[in-house]
């Protein structure tokens, strides 16, 4: 009986890893990146993402204009952005060959449209003690997001994903390291274009910003 027992115990610790390996979950998303230029026309480039719940170690993409490895954002999240151009990308499937960290490999899917999205509008951006207060017009988008950047680019502040009725949105100064006060930066708000809203999966993103100083 308790060898019997044992086996039992051997048996659900194997269908309990087998289970934890059907709980990856490891997507790949392909969108179209939206900003306009200094005369306000419009530009295009494709971006392509991958997030997994298990560790990455490389991530390749291949869709209708070519292959692309996606660069390591952390284990979890690889990224690929084409440079803009006054041309959308190419509508068309995408596959993404996900190689995980222990030795299996991940084929996932995606289809991109073309679907796009225009940017907002940023209608005021300034500092009211102790809030910096962002105000732009609203476009036919499902979400919105806020980002702050340092002068070099690094994000220092990134908001949740907003209602598409949002188009105010005050972030305390404190959420900043105060290194970089009295230094200039990036506010920035997104437009989304979801083709999943549960799973908040991309089909567009279109990009505007504008400078800021962040106040001493």
């Amino acid at each position: 009986m308790k060898r019997e027992f044992l086996l039992f115990l051997v048996c659900l610790a194997v269908t309990s890893c087998a289970d934890e390996k059907e709980m990856l979950d490891a997507t790949g998303d392909a969108y179209v990146l939206v900003n306009s230029d200094a005369k306000g026309e419009l530009r295009y480039a494709l971006g392509l993402h991958v997030r997994s719940n298990v560790a990455v170690s490389k991530v390749s993409a291949s869709g209708p204009s070519g292959v692309y490895s996606l660069n390591r954002e952390s284990d979890f999240d690889f990224y690929y952005e084409t440079k803009f151009n006054t041309q959308p990308p190419v509508a068309g499937e995408f596959r993404f060959d996900i190689s995980l960290k222990d030795g299996r490999i991940h084929v996932a899917n995606d289809t991109l449209t073309d679907d796009s999205i225009v940017p907002v509008t940023i209608t005021n951006c300034q500092f009211r003690a102790p809030e910096l207060i962002v105000i732009w017009d609203l476009v036919t988008a499902d979400k919105y997001q806020v980002q702050l950047a340092t002068e070099a680019g690094n994000i220092v502040y990134s908001s949740a994903l907003l209602e598409k009725t949002t188009k105010r949105l005050a972030i305390p100064t404190s959420v900043w390291d105060t290194a970089i006060n009295g230094t200039r930066g990036t506010a920035i708000v997104a437009a989304l274009k979801l083709t999943d809203p549960i799973a908040n999966t991309l089909q567009a993103k279109a990009i505007s910003s504008t400078a800021v100083t962040f106040p001493d």
